[in-house]
């Protein structure tokens, strides 16, 4: 989102007014769990104005008409915190997807993001490749420095297709 540098605040009061009318405060987690709609994932959802989507930083010349509904939590972290680096997500260090508690938000890279999530944890935590294999020592590789790949598969699919490759030149000579 680009960065305004002057924003009016009325509007940004008017914003906060809108997220603080539509939350249940958790006293036991201290998370704002949006009571509005939701989206698909269990994000809050958040409808803003042209003019108050302005206010905040977001152009007309990024979103595709005027008025539209946008991620509570990121409206709230923009409106109590400040602007998104585009090249970042916002996290929930609670975990909890209604959550707009601005201090439970944090912006992360999308690897971050993965990691600190059940998805992430999940495969990092994977002690064998899907054949089986224990992935210990030197058993495996990052691809891209991020996938780990095991290194006895990686072997047998190799000699699989080199052998196909040998078996296909045979045939068209």
């Amino acid at each position: 989102m680009p960065k305004v540098d002057v924003m009016s605040v009325e509007d940004i009061s008017q914003i906060r007014t809108k997220i603080c009318n539509n939350i249940i405060i958790d006293k036991k987690t201290g998370c704002w769990n949006w009571n509005k709609s939701l989206r698909k994932l269990g994000y809050g959802n958040l409808h803003i104005s042209k003019d108050e989507a302005s206010a905040i930083g977001i152009s007309a010349t990024n979103v595709p008409f005027y008025d539209r509904n946008y991620s509570a939590h990121r409206i709230s972290y923009i409106v109590f915190k400040g602007s998104i680096n585009p090249e970042l997500e916002i996290d929930h260090l609670c975990r909890n997807r209604k959550c707009v508690n601005p201090e439970h938000l944090e912006q992360v890279t999308h690897y971050e993001n993965c990691l600190r999530g059940n998805t992430g944890s999940y495969n990092k935590n994977k002690t064998n490749c899907p054949q089986g294999h224990e992935y210990k020592g030197n058993s495996y590789f990052y691809r891209n420095g991020r996938k780990r790949v095991c290194k006895i598969c990686v072997k047998a699919w190799s000699a699989r297709y080199y052998r196909r490759k040998k078996m296909e030149v045979k045939l068209h000579s």
